[in-house]
């Protein structure tokens, strides 16, 4: 097995429990019945999140995928973005379902500060590997700024819904997802 072929592996290990985090995390909400309140806010940002993970694991699996010889601090880059991901999965949804009755709209606002912090985070481990990529294959400084100017920019959206319980800026931000997942998407296809 080549380099590459491990970090697959380890790779699809932390991907994997990501998804079953939010699968099991689903599968007790839909369990809890007539105890929860249902809201779509909670089910979307799921469901946005389980995109970015896909994202992510076939991103690896292509960059990975013909490599022999990997750089250590590529592949922190790499577990760093991976754990990121896996924490935004676990903050999602919730873990338990309280004896009485769960409100998931109460839910995403109360634990709004855990998911988006963990959100920045993901996005520095982003930006930093494709500041990295700039580095290492001396590439234009023009491409660096159209790769991370958007996303520093929701960085700071970000940490503006940490602190705000305002729906509609949380309706701007998952606009914004659901974009730049599609976006994604179809650079996907295209090539």
């Amino acid at each position: 097995m080549t380099t590459g072929e491990y970090i697959t592996i380890f790779a699809a290990i932390l991907v994997g429990l990501a998804v079953a985090d939010i699968a099991l995390s689903f599968h007790r909400l839909l369990r809890a019945g007539r105890k929860v309140k249902w809201d779509w806010l909670s089910p979307v940002m799921a469901l946005i999140v389980l995109c970015y993970i896909l994202n992510l694991w076939w991103g690896l699996y292509h960059d990975y995928s013909n490599v022999d010889q990997v750089l250590f601090g590529w592949f922190l880059l790499d577990v760093g973005t991976l754990l990121a991901l896996f924490l935004m999965s676990a903050a999602v949804l919730p873990d338990d379902i309280p004896g009485e009755r769960l409100d998931l709209r109460s839910f995403y606002l109360d634990n709004r500060a855990h998911f988006w912090g963990t959100y920045i985070g993901y996005l520095v481990f982003v930006i930093a590997k494709n500041s990295q990529l700039v580095v290492r294959f001396d590439r234009d400084t023009d491409i660096w700024l159209a790769a991370n100017v958007p996303l520093l920019i929701m960085i700071g959206f970000s940490a503006i819904l940490i602190w705000s319980r305002r729906l509609w800026l949380h309706l701007l931000m998952i606009a914004a997802q659901i974009y730049t997942i599609a976006s994604q998407w179809i650079f996907y296809v295209i090539q």
